[in-house]
């Protein structure tokens, strides 16, 4: 067989084809897909491989050495869930949420910042890191920006952290990263003033960026604030996503202690100005299973496992509408002298209420926990994203018929036996 000349629209193809590869290797701005083949160092990695080690190590409480430091970076970057909180996270990510993916030009601007303070969070630290960087690959890393002010960890959290930043590089994820000795639960400490100043600290990169023309960020970014919980990807993406479509400020998930309580309820206020359940005034009875019973509609909605509107919450993960903070409305803070003594979500959702902004929502259908084994409990009970979604009810009824006035007081609880009740603006 002979070979003649190439036609000349191949030859042209030919001539493309290597000027383009001459146009990757030499350009200093290379696409994030060659960059991330080319620098990851945990390509091929299998969490499987080691989890049963890796977790051994966790109860043993001990030191890490720096190949174990590896591999719980690249247990977050190519995590399996199977093989560490064996939640039933979906394999893959829902049409439902694909309007969530910005599309924009030649240079993507951040529409989603993720926020979180992290303490000691070895026990959990690879479902939920894999979980937000799963949720991150989907809505484009391009569009993310990740904020993380650590505090104080001696079990590994900060070394895992620290040596996370080479592979969020490489996947194109800009990564702010920080350490406070800030202790709220120090001797003598403000424990809401600490954590406000942790959370506005975990912020601050978002509010001076958005505040700079021509910088990273977009039009007023989606704030998604996380706590150390285990979650899939999912739970995630359905918060960013009624955050949208309700057109709300804040947005929570619902986060549950082993036995089926809901862990946020001090900070937690529904439509009548109560707690999410009835605590006795002494402290000692809980009617934690008798939710919502002071508001009919919002009870009604909840056993449907519809969004609901409430006055303040938190459920361990939270979207906001970052325009507030980066305007200088609002930040978090802790109570002035004469106010009730209360949590800084609730004090930001009264904020919020005071400037006309009170939409805000509880999700039933993103169920969280801070421990595996109540994570998957809470699931298993309280059900999947997905699962609860299936055929349950038209996106219709989802939608929320907004409370445009708050209720006139709230309850102020700053000890479970100490209830009275203020102004809830």
């Amino acid at each position: 067989m002979t070979f003649g000349r190439p036609k000349p629209w191949r030859r042209l193809l030919l001539i493309l084809g290597a000027s383009t590869i001459l146009f990757l290797l030499l350009s200093d701005e290379k696409p994030r897909w060659l960059a991330t083949r080319a620098h990851s160092s945990c390509t091929g990695f299998d969490l499987a491989s080691v989890s049963e080690d890796l977790h051994s190590r966790m109860k043993a409480e001990s030191d890490y050495t720096p190949v174990e430091i590896h591999q719980f970076v690249c247990g977050i970057i190519n995590h399996n869930m199977t093989a560490t909180a064996h939640l039933e996270c979906p394999a893959t990510i829902s049409q439902r949420y694909h309007t969530l993916i910005p599309v924009d030009g030649k240079h993507p601007k951040i529409q989603y910042f993720f926020a979180l303070n992290l303490y000691q969070v070895i026990h959990i630290i690879l479902p939920l890191m894999g979980s937000i960087l799963e949720a991150i690959r989907y809505l484009g890393p391009e569009h993310c920006a990740l904020s993380i002010v650590e505090g104080r960890s001696t079990d590994g959290t900060y070394e895992i952290l620290s040596r996370l930043k080479p592979e969020l590089d490489a996947m194109g994820v800009r990564y702010y990263f920080s350490r406070s000795p800030i202790n709220p639960l120090g001797p003598g400490e403000n424990r809401i003033k600490d954590l406000s100043e942790l959370r506005n600290m975990a912020l601050e990169p978002l509010i001076t960026g958005a505040r700079q023309n021509g910088g990273p960020f977009g039009h007023d970014p989606m704030i998604i604030f996380i706590n150390d919980i285990g979650i899939c990807a999912e739970d995630i993406l359905e918060l960013v996503y009624q955050q949208k479509v309700q057109d709300a400020t804040m947005t929570c998930a619902f986060d549950w202690r082993e036995e089926g309580v809901i862990h946020d309820v001090w900070v937690s206020r529904d439509l009548s100005g109560d707690l999410f359940f009835d605590i006795s005034s002494d402290g000692r009875i809980w009617d934690s299973h008798n939710l919502f019973s002071h508001h009919g509609p919002t009870r009604e909605r909840f056993a449907k496992h519809l969004p609901v509107q409430v006055y303040s919450c938190w459920g361990g993960m939270v979207t906001l509408d970052s325009g507030p903070f980066i305007d200088g409305h609002v930040e978090f803070r802790y109570s002035e002298e004469d106010e009730c003594y209360m949590g800084e979500p609730t004090l930001l959702a009264q904020d919020l209420w005071r400037l006309g902004l009170g939409k805000v929502l509880a999700i039933p259908t993103v169920n969280v926990a801070y421990e595996y084994r109540w994570s998957l409990r809470a699931k298993e009970e309280k059900g999947y994203v997905h699962t609860i979604l299936e055929g349950r009810y038209s996106p219709h009824d989802e939608l929320v018929h907004w409370q445009k006035e708050p209720p006139k007081q709230i309850k102020c609880m700053p000890a479970w036996d100490d209830q009275s009740w203020v102004d809830a603006v």
